[in-house]
């Protein structure tokens, strides 16, 4: 149920993701992963609340779950909660702490906070998660922009690029380092 969910939920097959969840959690009413998930169905439908209550709901079943955490922190970044975003994101990585996701998504939340060396220790971590990650990539070279070495940004924008030749934010911060 939990396979089908998910897949429904990354073809954009709302109501049969959240049919498969609720089936998922009818089997197993303590399934922490159908909630979280679930809570994922409704983010992607604007019910905010709604979501932040089936991660709630998950991470009262499951604490260890870092999944939920990281979506749970997600949805708080996005409300402007940056204070409990980054608590939240950090209860994450408590629990899963390879997860590349959160480590650079705190990292943002450290950026935005100005606090540009932990948002820089945070990308690199992800990056040695998952050198793959054009986006970590691309933030490194962000901070080291605003840090003011530009000849560095531009050669991890550069290979933010060579990872994922259609990322138009790398390229649009390439040009900006390259102008500048």
């Amino acid at each position: 149920m939990l396979l089908l969910g998910s897949a429904h939920l990354n073809l954009k097959n709302h109501s049969e993701a959240i049919f498969y969840f609720q089936q998922a959690l009818k089997v197993d009413p303590q399934c922490g992963e159908a909630l979280s998930n679930l809570g994922n169905v409704l983010k992607e439908l604007g019910d905010t609340q709604g979501a932040i209550q089936c991660y709630l709901k998950a991470i009262k079943l499951r604490p260890r779950l870092g999944d939920a955490y990281n979506n749970l922190a997600t949805v708080y970044a996005e409300l402007g909660r940056i204070p409990q975003a980054i608590e939240t994101y950090k209860m994450a990585l408590v629990n899963k702490p390879n997860l590349a996701s959160s480590h650079s998504n705190l990292g943002v939340m450290y950026k935005v906070q100005g606090n540009l060396a932990e948002a820089k220790r945070c990308f690199l971590e992800a990056i040695r998660i998952d050198p793959e990650n054009a986006v970590s990539w691309s933030n490194v070279g962000g901070v080291l922009k605003d840090q003011g070495d530009v000849k560095s940004a531009i050669d991890y924008y550069k290979e933010a690029i060579r990872l994922e030749p259609r990322f138009a934010d790398a390229y649009s911060n390439l040009g900006c380092a390259l102008k500048e």
